[in-house]
C-alpha cells in the first residue's frame, strides 16, 4: 500500500504554537509534541532550518526560505483523492488565516492554486 508525502511550505506571521493550534484545530485532531494526528493523515508542523527574512523580504516568491513547514503524510491504504482533500484542506484553512502557503510534492497541479495560495501567488484559492 503507498504513503503519500508532500511537505508545505508556510509563511505566517503565526508563532509556532499558533500554527500547531490551527493545525489541530480545524483537521479535528490530537497533538502530540508536533504532530497532528487526524483523518488517516499525520501532519507535522515545524520551524524551518532555512528561514531567512532578508530572502523573503527582497523576494516573497522564494518559499524555501518561510519561516514554516508542514509535512503531510498518509496512512497505509489512503486513497490519493482522499489525500488530497487532506492536504487542501490544510492549505485552504491557513491561506484564510492569511498564510502563504506553497506545496511541494509530485500532483501540485491537483492542489488548489496549483499548489500555491496566499501573497504573492494570487490570493487564497
Amino acid at each position: 500500500m503507498e504513503i503519500y508525502y508532500s511537505r508545505l511550505y508556510i509563511n505566517s506571521a503565526m508563532t509556532l504554537a499558533e500554527l500547531l493550534k490551527t493545525v489541530t484545530t480545524f483537521l479535528g485532531g490530537t497533538l502530540d509534541s508536533q504532530t497532528v494526528v487526524a483523518n488517516r493523515v499525520e501532519v507535522d508542523v515545524s520551524s524551518s532550518k532555512d528561514f531567512d527574512t532578508d530572502v523573503i523580504a527582497r523576494d516573497p516568491s522564494e518559499f524555501i526560505y518561510y519561516p514554516y513547514t508542514v509535512d503531510v503524510e498518509s496512512a497505509p491504504g489512503l486513497s490519493l483523492k482522499s489525500y488530497l482533500e487532506q492536504v487542501s484542506t490544510v492549505m485552504i484553512h491557513l491561506a484564510g488565516e492569511g498564510a502563504t502557503v506553497v506545496a511541494s510534492c509530485d500532483w501540485e497541479q491537483h492542489l488548489p492554486g496549483s499548489g500555491r495560495l496566499g501573497s504573492p501567488f494570487g490570493g487564497k484559492t
